[in-house]
């Protein structure tokens, strides 16, 4: 793939499927008696029935792209976006992602409750990749950005939700992304650190070489992306313009959209 390899930071969909296994009697019954369940399962006797949750996405990101995804609640958006952050695997179809992935969907995640502030830091910091080195020398930087110098030491399950919070948003910022995938708004603790973290998070944004940003918010969109990929029960049915995209979306048109397609089939599409 000779044209991508000149490219910092890219990503290629062709015609991505997720789906989801759905909870059934089978699942119910693995809990309450796995043996005979699992000879169900193995004779064939059952069969595991799965929801797609994207069908068929094809769309490519490159350098310099700020994207936002717009749709309904259950339209795909917060799945799309974990696809794109490894945390699930494409059930078909290709996704390939050049230059490193940071995603702010659940800044929380990962966090060890028995583990100090610092064990922490060492241990989101290794998992991003980052040596003991590189995560030493932005210590000091976290912890006063997180204004926890006093409890750093201590486990983290004795701090409040919003200590928790303020830790896991200055590590998750403390590395500028290649790719930065961002579910929402993040305002990080309480309404003394909102500034704050409104700051660093835009400083964040504009560090990063692509923006993908699933959002309900028109003039979040508007202020943060250029771009639109409009989504409507897991297919692409518009990408264009962030403004052709709002206004697509807020058209009969979108509530209209014939959603039984795939990727290989014409479906709305708009000039970048």
């Amino acid at each position: 793939m000779d044209r991508v390899m000149a490219r910092r930071s890219a990503i290629f969909a062709r015609n991505v499927h997720f789906s989801m296994p759905l909870t059934t009697r089978v699942d119910q019954s693995l809990r309450a008696k796995p043996i005979s369940a699992l000879r169900s399962l193995l004779s064939g006797r059952r069969n595991r029935q799965f929801r797609p949750l994207i069908r068929g996405m094809s769309f490519e990101l490159n350098e310099g792209d700020r994207v936002g995804l717009i749709g309904q609640n259950g339209a795909g958006k917060t799945t799309l976006l974990r696809l794109l952050a490894g945390v699930l695997k494409p059930s078909a179809g290709r996704l390939e992602i050049l230059g490193v992935t940071q995603n702010l969907l659940n800044v929380s995640m990962g966090m060890q409750s028995e583990a100090t502030g610092i064990e922490n830091i060492y241990l989101r910091g290794y998992s991003a990749g980052l040596s003991g080195e590189e995560i030493k020398t932005r210590i000091p930087e976290i912890v006063e950005f997180a204004d926890l110098e006093s409890v750093i030491h201590d486990p983290v399950r004795t701090y409040s939700s919003g200590m928790q919070l303020r830790l896991a948003f200055a590590v998750a910022t403390s590395v500028k992304p290649e790719i930065l995938l961002l579910d929402e708004w993040i305002s990080a603790g309480d309404r003394f650190f909102v500034e704050r973290s409104k700051q660093r998070l835009l400083s964040h944004i504009d560090a990063s070489e692509i923006l993908v940003f699933a959002s309900h918010s028109p003039q979040m969109l508007r202020e943060m992306c250029s771009r639109g990929l409009v989504l409507k029960q897991g297919i692409v049915v518009f990408d264009g313009s962030v403004d052709d995209a709002l206004e697509f979306y807020e058209s009969d048109t979108y509530q209209k959209a014939e959603c039984l397609a795939f990727a290989g089939s014409d479906r709305a599409k708009g000039e970048r």
